[in-house]
């Protein structure tokens, strides 16, 4: 692990010029193999550099840096949680002159500041109505979990609660309450499974529960998960196959668990943090669905897992992402209507110790020539883009994509929180920018899309999150004290319209 992280450093440096030493291109071919994709220089302005990812990046290196303690603010207990992953060696694993020298080039080489994205103007999106829903247990809730299910909204919010919303009637209804907040649920005919967080906050502490349900009673299938974020149920003949994306920290893993009669048997699939969210996808045309995982924290990568001979799983790195290009969500949908299935990502988590408005943020497209090979082909650039849902909100037989984002720029006039991508050319992937009128009412996290009102077409539903880990102007702050809202439902009217 040290040595991956020691020739990610070499890489930054080689990178940036590499007539400067060849010796340093020898020790990243030979040290960074498996390393993550090194950001440019020029994606982090130059304070960023020096006071926190240089400086994270020596601790993890066995070497200090004044006035910099990794340790600094975390409990006794976290703080034997982090020694015991690992994660920073006792003794330097690389030589600190060096180190120096690389630290130096970078923070000559850095820009003061990042370019702002412009403020451009949105076309109304069209055919809908707004229905701002309150919620009955908090006036400013925070929700961890949102799905649309079997024509009702369930939301898992910040303390622990787990609520169903029916659009028909107005009501709301607690199903159930734990002991933290809830980032997961599936169900079948008669049984449901919740997935807990444990701890929201970064932490190396394995809180997280996996909760089986049938009727009035609950149990524990598996406690001790890091920082669970998603959770996947399939089921074959005779035994379940959970898998659960363990985000963690500074650690963190890929966790498969069968369920076969009354035996449980968990296992890492991957052992490396930010693992985010899992779909099955035949993207390959082979007529088997592979297992997709998106990973961020890092190393971040959308990985596809396959079926080989002797019944062996061999994984396959689809797509491959800087550090910094906070990659939160994906979907796979046939965008450009060729019959293979595409790849959408939304890049812009910034919540984390480079908090500074990226102008590489944004929605990225990737086009499948048909064998499971992809070539980004668009990107929307938009700042702190976190969720991206694919439906047809139009009716018109192709894909538009709904995004929100989690960190816009609030020193924006209108800062961009939700958009629709509406697909104009499927074959050209040219797309327009719309939007809604009350686009800023609160920061949205979560969304979902689904037909609400059974009428035929796709409605959208927005949720907040208030536990604000980045600033937010008080001016909006203020604003959605007085008129708070949990959900925004987005009912679409296209259906009616063509009637």
């Amino acid at each position: 692990m040290y040595k991956i992280v020691a020739g990610g450093l070499f890489f930054l440096f080689w990178a940036c010029d590499s007539n400067e030493s060849p010796a340093l291109q020898d020790s990243y071919s030979v040290h960074c193999g498996s390393c993550h994709l090194p950001p440019n220089i020029n994606d982090l302005p130059k304070q960023l550099w020096s006071d926190q990812v240089l400086p994270e990046m020596a601790s993890r290196l066995g070497l200090s840096t004044p006035d910099y303690d990794p340790m600094s603010g975390h409990s006794f207990e976290e703080q034997m949680a982090i020694l015991e992953s690992g994660i920073f060696p006792p003794r330097p694993v690389m030589d600190e002159k060096l180190f120096r020298s690389i630290v130096d080039y970078i923070i000559t080489m850095a820009p003061e500041s990042l370019e702002r994205l412009p403020e451009t103007p949105l076309i109304s999106l069209e055919h809908y109505r707004q229905h701002p829903i309150d919620f009955p247990d908090s006036p400013l809730p925070s929700f961890t979990y949102l799905k649309i299910r079997n024509g009702k909204i369930e939301v898992g919010d910040l303390n622990g609660g787990f609520w169903s919303y029916d659009h028909q009637d107005g009501t709301w209804s607690n199903l159930y309450q734990f002991e933290s907040p809830v980032v997961g649920s599936v169900q079948n005919d008669s049984l449901r499974w919740v997935l807990t967080v444990g701890l929201l906050n970064p932490s190396e502490r394995s809180r997280g529960k996996l909760y089986e349900i049938a009727g009035n009673e609950r149990r524990i299938l598996l406690d001790s998960l890091h920082r669970p974020v998603y959770l996947d149920v399939s089921e074959t003949i005779g035994k379940l196959d959970f898998t659960i994306a363990e985000f963690g920290h500074y650690s963190g893993r890929l966790s498969g668990l069968v369920q076969s009669q009354a035996e449980v048997k968990k296992q890492t699939l991957v052992s490396t943090p930010g693992a985010i969210r899992v779909l099955y996808a035949d993207i390959d045309g082979d007529q088997l669905s592979e297992k997709l995982v998106l990973f961020a924290q890092g190393d971040e990568r959308l990985v596809a897992f396959k079926h080989a001979e002797n019944n062996k799983i061999q994984s396959e790195t689809l797509l491959r992402f800087s550090p910094l290009s906070g990659v939160s969500w994906f979907e796979v949908k046939d965008l450009d209507r060729d019959g293979d299935l595409d790849i959408i990502t939304v890049h812009g988590d910034n919540a984390d110790k480079t908090y500074v408005q990226k102008p590489y943020h944004g929605v990225r497209v990737h086009s499948n020539d048909g064998d499971g090979r992809f070539t980004q082909v668009y990107n929307y650039p938009l700042n702190g883009a976190t969720r991206v849902v694919a439906t047809d909100w139009d009716m018109d037989g192709d894909q538009d994509l709904a995004v929100v984002a989690a960190f816009p720029d609030y020193s924006m006039e209108t800062p961009k929180s939700f958009l629709l991508l509406e697909n104009t050319e499927p074959t050209e992937s040219q797309w327009q920018a719309r939007s809604i009128n009350s686009i800023n009412d609160a920061r949205w996290f979560l969304m979902d899309a689904g037909d609400l009102d059974g009428d035929g077409d796709q409605d959208i539903v927005l949720g907040v999150f208030n536990y604000h880990i980045t600033p937010v102007p008080n001016k909006y702050l203020q604003e959605w004290s007085k008129a708070p809202i949990g959900l925004l439902i987005l009912e679409n009217t296209a259906a009616d319209d063509t009637k």
